[in-house]
């Protein structure tokens, strides 16, 4: 027997970017704004395209991404990493071990930091299996 295909856009754990805006719906359009607006456009176009470049590489996510859809189940709050790095802070190595050992976290071992690894939806679920899939 076949089980239903978990779909990420129907989980409830899903975080979906808001989709770049380049004016303001009020604003007037001068050659200015215009110009400005462009120059947006053009950032946005290399940050898709670093992003898109470091999902298809498998490169961790120590960031909210700004244009791919990641789980919230399956990254950590900054409460939780906050709460690892505490441990860490008194010699319990145990939580973050656990964390690393998943891919959620990320420590930077130089100045103390622990971020929270954000988990892509495209490598979390490929083939629409994801075990922690929650309907909407």
């Amino acid at each position: 027997m076949n089980t239903p295909l978990r779909l990420c856009a129907f989980c409830l754990y899903q975080v979906q970017p808001p989709p770049p805006q380049p004016f303001a719906p009020t604003s007037r359009r001068s050659g200015g704004i215009t110009e400005s607006g462009n120059n947006q456009q053009e950032d946005q176009f290399a940050k898709r395209k670093v992003e898109e470049g470091r999902v298809g590489e498998g490169y961790p996510f120590d960031s909210e991404p700004e244009f791919f859809p990641w789980c919230r189940k399956l990254t950590m709050t900054k409460e939780e990493t906050g709460r690892i790095r505490k441990e860490l802070m008194v010699g319990n190595d145990a939580a973050a071990r656990e964390a690393l050992a998943k891919d959620r976290i990320i420590i930077d071992y130089a100045n103390g930091s622990v971020l929270p690894i954000y988990v892509i939806c495209a490598r979390a679920n490929p083939d629409g299996r994801c075990a922690d899939f929650q309907q909407r």
